[in-house]
Order: structure tokens, then sequence, then C-alpha cells
């Protein structure tokens, strides 16, 4: 179970006047402000849609080098990209376990630190595309990038592309 933590702001007087900002986490994604442009209104698909681009940092788990070193690699052209339905049932987590649930992707009010599970189905991707430099690893000295790592990567071709992919409906 991934939970994403993310802020809903009203800026105008219309529906496509809100945006949407990641909340102060180290280990997730961050963005602010981003757009959220309402898609097939009045449909059961009707949602909430937002794109992010941004530079991915991975730490591999598995050794990259002859000598185990920590390394970093980076993917440019991230995108982040998500669908926050607002018809569409979830169907992931059940009823009883969202009520035990503290996380969620609404924002807390003012007076409720607690953010509330969003009540639809929701859809989050992250699509790296392959090609030159895709990604650029380095070896990591006390968090820092230093030497970089070529041997044993093989970029693949900009046509193509890795997605991850978070849903809580089926």
């Amino acid at each position: 179970m991934t939970s994403f933590n993310w802020i809903i702001t009203f800026t105008g007087l219309s529906d496509a006047n809100y945006v949407i900002s990641s909340s102060d986490n180290p280990f997730a994604l961050t963005f602010t402000n981003a757009s959220l442009q309402l898609s097939d209104a009045g449909l059961e698909t009707e949602a909430y849609t937002f794109s992010v681009p941004m530079e991915k940092i991975v730490r591999p788990q598995t050794a990259l080098t002859d000598d185990n070193a920590a390394t970093s690699c980076i993917y440019d052209g991230t995108s982040f990209e998500v669908r926050l339905y607002t018809k569409k049932p979830k169907t992931y987590p059940s009823a009883a376990e969202s009520s035990n649930s503290t996380a969620g992707l609404t924002p807390p009010s003012s007076n409720d630190p607690v953010f509330k599970p969003w009540p639809h189905a929701v859809q989050v991707d992250e699509v790296i595309n392959g090609g030159s430099n895709v990604p650029r690893c380095y070896k990591t000295i006390n968090g820092e990038l230093g030497a970089r790592v070529t041997k044993g990567l093989t970029a693949q071709p900009q046509s193509e592309t890795c997605k991850c992919g978070y849903l809580n409906f089926g």
C-alpha cells in the first residue's frame, strides 16, 4: 500500500482553478502548485488530472560496481501523471481498511492535521522514456555524486518506456 499526501487548493472561481502540491515528506516526490484539469466532465470517467515533469533519482539496492559502491541513478525526463476520479469507485482498500487509515490524498483543514482518503478511484503513473544517458549513474560518497558508472549499463531507445503504476481500483 502506498499513500500520497497531497494538498489541493482552490485558486479561483471555476473548477479549472485548483492546484495540487505534495506535502512536506522527504521520502515522496516533490512538486508545487501543479494545475488540476477536469477531464471527461459529466462522464463516469470524470477526473482531475495533472502531470509533473521531474528528474527521478533511484538508489539501486543491487551493486552496479565491482567494488560494491553505493550508487545513484538519475532518470531525466520522468513524468508523474495522475488521475483523481470524481465518480469512479475505488475498490482498494476496502471500506473497513479505509476507515482505519490515517493517510490519504485530500488536504487537511487548518483545524484537522490528518489527511483524509480520496473517496474515489485514483491512478498514478510514473513514466520514464529511454534515450542517450538514461539513466546516468554515479558512485555516491557521503551523499554526494562521485565518479560516473557506465560499465554494464545499456541505454534503451528513446521509444522505449518504463511505467510504474499505482491504482486503488481493479
